[in-house]
């Protein structure tokens, strides 16, 4: 008979499923949608508030197929073409990190951030990030019309007046050709 001191196994089993549901648990708070794919191109980890911005049925990312989900988010935005692209890029070139902004057909917007997965110094896999900026850009456009134009009748205003003026003058600086302005009072 022999017996093995199994105490230490258990408690760092019990570790591992306290880290591993804190782990859960951040992802599922979180205001933005993340996707984990690893070096297989599986995905090994998402959470729901990825599905619920990307429209995106539950049984398409638990197929764990990183490209039918490419695919499905893809038909959703403005420029499709350029989306693949620049996600086939990130994954020729797994150390490299991205941030930009996807525009969707429907008129919401994204910033999107992907950086690797590593542990240990490899790469093990890409994280994906998403989170919707729609109505922080809705304002910032309401705000530049606001600066740039008069609140009764909507024309144009001093400022973006000067401000074209402006761009008018460093392009004529550039290839000197003249400007003409005419002022009807």
């Amino acid at each position: 008979v022999t017996g093995h001191d199994v105490t230490d196994q258990q408690l760092a089993d019990l570790q591992l499923r306290k880290a591993l549901s804190l782990l859960q648990a951040t992802l599922d708070a979180t205001a933005d949608g993340i996707m984990v794919v690893d070096t297989n191109d599986q995905i090994v980890s998402f959470n729901q508030r990825l599905t619920e911005m990307w429209m995106v049925p539950e049984s398409v990312l638990t197929s764990g197929n990183r490209r039918k989900v490419t695919e499905f988010v893809s038909r959703q935005l403005k420029n499709p073409e350029e989306y693949v692209a620049r996600v086939e890029r990130l994954y020729r070139d797994p150390e490299c990190e991205s941030n930009d902004i996807l525009e969707f057909n429907d008129g919401r917007i994204f910033e999107r951030v992907s950086r690797p997965q590593r542990v240990d110094g490899f790469t093990v896999g890409r994280v994906w990030c998403f989170r919707d900026i729609t109505e922080r850009k809705r304002l910032e456009e309401r705000l530049s019309h606001q600066a740039f134009h008069d609140s009764l009748t909507g024309l144009a205003n001093r400022a973006l007046f000067q401000d074209r003026l402006r761009l008018d003058a460093s392009r004529r600086a550039r290839n000197g050709r003249r400007t003409a302005i005419l002022f009807v009072d």
